[in-house]
């Protein structure tokens, strides 16, 4: 099958649209502008800084009414997911009236990345274009911007031995 027989898109027209994958294996058209990186994982980030080049996932994030996204894939993905029960899940539901049931914009990102918990690294990336990141994987919601922390992005890593001896990398 050609892909615009399937997509109902030329492939030449892809660059504002990305064909996303859900875990049903079920694809759908959505508008680039709303998908964002999204730190998942601690074990991906081998820097100081967050590099969002390097990380390997995608979050959806779209804030806007649905009368606002009329004519857009995303909307269609969204009615998808109402069709499929998704905005009845407690996890979705808790999120309305305040605010729609797919919006996962964060209140506001954080310049350092502050796990709750440590599994194999202690680490504490910064963030300094404000990513967002997965709530499911406990990091502190919380936290000052990089300016507000008067830490510059070009600042040394400092490590803390058990021992509390401080060192460079």
């Amino acid at each position: 099958m050609r892909f615009k027989e399937k997509w109902g898109i030329r492939l030449a027209d892809t660059d504002p649209v990305r064909v996303i994958e859900s875990r049903d294996g079920s694809r759908h058209l959505i508008e680039a502008e709303y998908l964002e990186p999204e730190v998942h994982s601690l074990m991906e980030i081998d820097s100081v800084e967050i590099d969002p080049a390097r990380l390997s996932r995608k979050i959806l994030l779209v804030s806007d009414p649905p009368e606002k996204l009329k004519g857009t894939h995303v909307l269609e993905y969204i009615k998808w997911g109402e069709r499929e029960g998704f905005d009845q899940r407690p996890s979705c539901a808790s999120r309305m009236p305040s605010r729609h049931w797919y919006d996962l914009a964060p209140a506001r990102p954080g310049g350092l990345l502050w796990p709750l918990a440590h599994q194999y690294r202690h680490i504490v990336p910064l963030n300094p274009t404000d990513l967002p990141f997965s709530l499911s994987r406990k990091f502190v919601s919380k936290c000052l911007t990089t300016r507000e922390m008067g830490v510059s992005p070009r600042a040394k890593l400092l490590t803390t031995s058990p021992e509390g001896s401080r060192r460079g990398p």
